[in-house]
């Protein structure tokens, strides 16, 4: 509910600062970074020789000092990525479109879909034509033909930016839920041109100090300071400042009447200052309150207090309690609703995170060993993939199996991969020779890179919070078994230096932005780094941001820091509902009627589109944003009548089929573990169909995806009408009767309660499932003080015997290449390099891109098997002898077999 407040503007702002628990350290406001490390054998490089800086030109006025975000839905006009012009592409703060010009800003309020690409796309998009032909109006200074515009200042949610030619300047504040420009105007008369594309302009107020207008069928109200006048000629509105405090402004209004237009000339001139988001959880209630502060300046005192209107997106107003106002806005999102204030709280509920799903009670153990202890054997065979994204899910793939090994009761499986994690992790998190894999801190934008770099993580800054989530969960999986392993003084500062950089909580850290990558007010993250396109900044994978929120709050867990586990909570509980309303439309309010799917699988700043960035396959539209799957994917099963529509589109969109049976983007495996949400035994059954001959995504394996259904299978479907008292803890309901699962990170017993009644204890490190009034299963998920056997007296599985040796590269001239050993497998070699990576490609199938072994000769090698007559591959190579080098791609096929020719067994195309 609204807290009136009448202290004066700093009194509280400063009240604000102090009561921000997510501001605070010990007894000193802002004493250092909340999340700064303290120095451990990690280490982050800065002057790494081969670091890339991001490309383009920044925008940024010489009196903000402090760190910038990149990834804001704001980013184009403080970054010129493409060179191309240092003002912005269009912008979409909500329910206003804008965008940066010479002589001022443009500003339009979008209200009509445009859907298209046969129904898979749609738009309200602030079109750009000849003239800026489609902006509704001009907010400028009079004369004003500026070189350039800076980024003045920002807060949480808005922006001011700066024109300034010569004497002339003008200053303008934007923000999401604001249905006002706030302008500061020197050096002339104010000056708002007006653009009537419809040839219908209806001036239905002009008196004084305001003027009411409809134009293109956008209702508008055009404020000046008290005793001063607008003058309106032709399609021009002026208005003299000099004498004035130099501000005016103009709202989108709701609606064309006078009562309106009076409401909204009452605060508009409280501009918003400031804006900032702080969050509570209340573990035994499992509720996260958010309250979303707007801090004004009343440049005039009308009566207004220091409130403003708020515009609430769909998923704030469906999670608060407010006494809204009749005017509505039409956005991308779908209705925002208006109030007035200077803060309103939303509460959403924490339905708990798990580090994996328990055992199903009829799974054949056996067959689930064997599928273990293949993808455990695959890694070894192939390596991590190089860059940060692949590299990281690779490693996720193998820590999501550690909760496997542990109900098997296979600690030596569980201590190898334990041990290939932390080799692997060292490698990216020691830095000090400066040579990759490293991290490395650009200063002068504030942003941590992991080289190799993949998807413009270096140059534009892009999905920081996608690569850094798999890191941050395979650490968060280590730390339950090693706790000295996890602290700063070791490896554990690292991931507060990646954690900082993609969601800092502490405004005012030194060296990094607040909240990078995730946006408070829109409720996900942004994922372009400088968000230059027509349609604004966007996110593609929204499970991925899932999956980065998840591996906070199992962090934060596993290191008792509840600053970032509720940090982790607030991103979860937060983007939660944005993907249920915007990615998924659970309630069917939000989508244009004409848009045809289900589903969103990009979300756009001015819309959403059916599609990915790399390929058209439904299977992959569908699974981008369902993908990886872990113990935080749990949201996915909320609402399942989504669900059931999410599968009908992929169904329509694929030609009534789920799988194609052809593409290399077939992830059936995805689709699987999603939709057992819903309905476990029939995914399973497809599994149990298809497990010898489908092709598993590069982010999964048969353990974890049979695992996975099978425990859904037992459970159920997840139960959000209770709530459990610790953030590990969920509840799943089968046939009227529930299991509660719960996980326990600390080192002492402890008791859970469920809103239902239902208490049980739990030991150190364990995870538990309650069934039927009792405990059904108890799993070891971790040890206490780094020693100890959570196996207990239960016999070790032996270890997967290791793979021989491959034998050394047959005499030949090439330096590399490839070469049949076998009636059925080849290898690729080099026989020179510091190392080297191969990436191939068999018949089509997804791109593998592997770090090859070097042999006891220095010759690098990896072998492929199961090939056969008329296979055809392309590769080609990444050496670093020391700079890596790119070999040009090859393509060869498997022609004959003749053991006694090894150089002509291949045919070259």
């Amino acid at each position: 509910m609204m807290k009136p407040h009448r202290l004066t503007t700093q009194k509280r702002l400063l009240s604000l600062l102090i009561s921000c628990s997510v501001l605070m350290l010990g007894n000193n406001v802002f004493a250092k970074p909340v999340l700064e490390p303290a120095p451990g054998k990690w280490k982050v490089t800065n002057d790494y020789s081969g670091a890339t800086k991001p490309k383009g030109q920044r925008y940024i006025a010489d009196t903000l000092t402090r760190p910038v975000p990149t990834n804001r839905w704001w980013s184009s006009m403080m970054w010129d990525f493409q060179g191309k012009q240092p003002f912005s592409e269009r912008m979409y703060p909500h329910p206003l479109a804008i965008a940066a010009e010479p002589d001022g800003l443009g500003v339009s309020y979008p209200t009509q879909a445009t859907v298209a690409n046969k129904g898979k796309h749609y738009e309200y998009l602030y079109y750009k034509g000849e003239g800026w032909d489609k902006r509704d109006l001009l907010i400028s200074v009079n004369g004003l033909q500026a070189q350039e515009t800076k980024i003045n200042d920002y807060s949480d949610w808005t922006v001011s930016a700066l024109w300034q030619q010569g004497n002339k300047q003008l200053i303008t504040t934007a923000g999401h839920g604001i249905p006002y420009i706030f302008a500061q105007a020197k050096g002339g008369d104010a000056r708002i041109a007006l653009n009537d594309y419809d040839n219908n302009l209806n001036v239905w107020y002009r008196q004084g100090d305001k003027i009411g207008l409809t134009l293109n069928g956008h209702h508008y109200g055009l404020f000046a300071p008290s005793d001063t006048q607008w003058v309106l000629q032709g399609k021009e509105a002026k208005v003299t400042l000099a004498g004035t405090h130099g501000y005016f402004s103009v709202g989108v209004l709701p609606k064309a009447d006078e009562s309106t237009l009076n409401q909204y000339a009452r605060y508009a001139f409280n501009v918003v200052k400031d804006t900032q988001v702080s969050w509570k959880f209340n573990e035994e209630e499992g509720t996260l309150k958010a309250t979303y502060h707007f801090i004004t300046e009343a440049i005039e005192n009308r009566g207004a207090d220091e409130h403003t209107i708020m515009a609430l997106y769909p998923h704030q107003w469906k999670h608060s309690e407010n006494d809204f106002l009749s005017g509505t806005y039409t956005s991308p999102r779908g209705v925002m609703k208006t109030l007035t204030g200077n803060e309103f709280t939303t509460t959403s509920y924490f339905h708990g995170v798990l580090p994996g799903l328990p055992l199903a009670k009829n799974i054949d153990k056996q067959r689930l060993l064997n599928y273990l202890q293949t993808a455990v054997t695959k890694i070894k065979q192939s390596g991590f993939r190089p860059d940060t994204y692949f590299g990281g899910k690779d490693m996720a793939k193998l820590a999501h199996l550690l909760p496997i090994t542990e109900q098997l009761k296979n600690t030596a499986l569980r201590n190898e991969i334990i041990t290939m994690l932390k080799a692997q992790l060292a490698q990216w998190f020691d830095g000090s020779d400066n040579n990759t894999p490293l991290f490395h801190y650009h200063a002068d934008w504030h942003t941590l890179v992991g080289y190799p770099a993949s998807f413009g993580s270096d140059k534009e800054l892009n999905d920081h919070h996608f690569h850094w989530g798999y890191f941050i969960q395979v650490a968060a999986a280590i730390a339950r078994y090693d706790q000295d392993w996890a602290k700063d003084q070791a490896w554990g500062g690292l991931i507060k230096m990646l954690i900082r950089d993609a969601a800092n909580p502490d405004r005012k850290d030194p060296d990094f932005p607040f909240m990078r990558n995730f946006d408070p007010y829109a409720g996900h993250s942004w994922a372009s780094g400088h968000g230059n396109f027509a349609h604004g900044n966007n996110q593609e994978s929204s499970s991925e941001d899932m999956n980065f929120a998840t591996g906070l709050i199992l962090w934060g867990e596993a290191t008792q820091n509840k600053t970032i586990r509720d940090l982790g909570i607030y991103i979860y509980t937060t983007e939660q509902e944005a993907i249920h309303q915007y990615w998924f439309d659970v309630d069917q309010e939000n989508f244009p009627n004409k848009y045809e799917p289900d589903i969103a699988a990009i979300v756009w700043g001015a819309g959403s589109v059916y599609a990915t960035w790399w390929t058209a396959e439904p299977e992959s539209i569908h699974g981008i944003n369902f993908l990886p799957f872990h113990g935080g994917s749990l949201y996915l099963g909320h609402h399942p009548d989504a669900l059931a529509r999410n599968y009908q589109t992929l169904l329509t969109f694929n030609g009534g089929e789920e799988g194609n049976g052809g593409s290399a983007d077939d992830w059936e495996d995805i689709i699987w573990m999603a939709q057992a949400f819903r309905d476990a035994n029939t995914f399973l059954a497809k599994f149990n169909a298809k497990a010898d001959h489908y092709r598993v995504e590069s982010g999964e394996t048969k353990a974890h995806t049979y695992h996975w259904l099978s425990a859904l299978n037992d459970l159920g479907l997840v139960d959000t009408n209770v709530i459990g008292s610790w953030p590990s803890a969920a509840v799943f309901q089968r046939a009227g009767n529930r299991s509660y699962v719960a996980y326990n990170a600390t080192c002492k017993e402890k008791q859970v309660s469920f809103n239902d009644g239902i208490t049980f204890s739990v030991k150190p490190q364990h995870m538990v499932t309650f069934q039927n009034n009792e405990i059904r299963q108890q799993t070891v998920m971790g040890l206490c003080d780094g020693s100890g056997d959570p196996g207990g007296d239960t016999p070790d599985t032996p270890d997967t015997p290791d793979t021989p040796d491959t034998p050394s590269i047959p005499p030949t001239n090439k330096p590399y290449g490839v070469q049949l050993i076998s009636q059925s497998a080849a290898r690729f070699f080099v026989k020179k390099a510091k190392w080297v990576d191969v990436h191939y490609q068999i018949n089509q199938q997804p791109q593998q891109n592997v770090r090859m072994q070097q042999n006891q000769q220095g010759q690098w090698i990896l072998r492929i098997n199961d090939l056969k007559p008329n296979d055809v591959i392309r590769y080609f190579f990444t050496i670093a002898n020391p700079l890596a080098k790119d070999t040009s791609w090859q393509r060869i096929t498997i022609s004959r077999h003749t053991p006694d020719n090894n150089e002509g067994i291949i045919v070259i195309d």
